[in-house]
């Protein structure tokens, strides 16, 4: 299931969060039986107590994506650090309005609002491990595959997460992505276009597959309860909680300039993934100057440009990546940007496109990943 909340996507499977708090509370059942006099001493008096507390610990089948808004980097052939987060798109039921178009309403889903070539990157906060595809037009944005393909290994076409903090583009290289930026339905200058010659989904497309649970209760769950278990008798038990296409209005996601960024390879394999079960949602792209109209609010005001940024002293960032990344050619190695494809049809150069030379550049890992500014 998909719940939107605090323009967040919340991905769940309570199917599978079911199984697993079964089979915890099975194995407290047990650990209470083979428990000494004095450990069962020290135990809640409420069975149900402890098994929730300890599926609440452990057990959590979610992940949560939201889409950020950012500078638009330059398109200048040069390599750039990350851009910052500039706060998140605000997300709305496409179901909740009455005047988006027909074919909104087909496929359901979330929509955002987007000025016209402003770019975004993907948020990834995941508790559980999953396998998510992202792809925009309906081509993946890390083989360029199409979007029936389903999960595969050869070329990778899925991120993996929690190993995956963002997305900022599509994979064109190793170590490079070229920049989600918003472009009109109907001007050929999506990718979707460039790799099909049509526009007939724009928007992003995602989909997640999770673990399987005996994989997840194997390589992290049982040493977790373990570790639970030993706490009970180390210090007081505490049940205090832990803070916790109509082109009129339609957009899709164009290449914009070069950003250095890896996407992690999977190192657990196809075989980990419960293909069976999945979650899916279209998220309809709107331009910015329709989105009143459409929903009565007012949309975000354009970001700053990556000049007027830079200039200000304000920080870009690196990863460092620690794990193995994605390798080997893919299709959208040879994308045009939506610069390249702009001066090719008009003859005209993008605004607010000048390169810029980030002076303030920092260093991010795994354990802090925040891109605020």
């Amino acid at each position: 299931m998909i719940e939107l909340s605090h323009d967040h996507l919340i991905i769940r499977f309570p199917e599978l969060e079911e199984i697993l708090c079964d089979r915890v509370r099975r194995w407290l059942d047990a650990k209470i039986a083979s428990a000494t006099a004095e450990e069962k001493t020290r135990l809640p008096k409420s069975r149900g107590t402890l098994h929730a507390d300890f599926c609440r610990r452990s057990v959590n089948v979610s992940t949560k994506i939201s889409f950020q808004r950012t500078l638009r980097i330059p398109d200048d052939g040069k390599d750039y650090p990350l851009p910052p987060g500039l706060g998140r798109f605000p997300l709305r039921h496409v179901d909740d309005f009455s005047g988006v178009p027909a074919t909104w309403k087909k496929t359901g889903g979330v929509m955002l609002p987007m000025h016209r070539l402003e770019a975004m990157w993907l948020n990834f906060d995941s508790s559980y491990p999953m396998a998510v595809r992202i792809a925009t037009g309906g081509r993946c944005a890390i083989s360029g595959l199409p979007w029936a393909s389903g999960l595969t290994d050869a070329p990778q076409n899925y991120v993996v997460l929690p190993e995956q903090p963002w997305l900022d583009g599509f994979r064109v290289s190793d170590d490079v992505v070229r920049q989600f930026v918003a472009v009109p339905l109907g001007k050929g200058l999506t990718v979707e276009h460039q790799l099909t010659g049509e526009e007939s989904w724009g928007g992003v497309q995602i989909q997640a597959f999770p673990m399987l649970t005996e994989e997840h209760w194997r390589t992290a769950i049982a040493e977790d309860l373990e570790h639970q278990w030993k706490e009970l008798f180390a210090a007081p038990f505490s049940l205090e909680e832990e803070g916790d296409v109509c082109y009129a209005t339609a957009a899709g996601l164009g290449a914009g300039g070069r950003i250095r960024q890896e996407i992690s390879a999977d190192p657990h394999g196809l075989k980990v993934w419960d293909t069976q079960v999945s979650s899916r949602c279209y998220v309809r792209l709107c331009l910015a100057e329709d989105w009143k109209q459409l929903t009565g609010l007012t949309p975000p005001h354009s970001p700053p440009t990556a000049k007027t940024y830079t200039d200000a002293g304000l920080p870009w960032f690196d990863y460092d990546y620690d794990k193995p990344a994605v390798s080997g050619t893919t299709v959208l190695a040879k994308i045009k940007s939506v610069g390249a494809l702009v001066g090719q049809k008009t003859g005209l150069s993008l605004s607010d496109n000048e390169s810029v030379t980030p002076s303030s550049v920092h260093i991010v890992s795994p354990k802090k990943t925040v891109r605020e500014f």
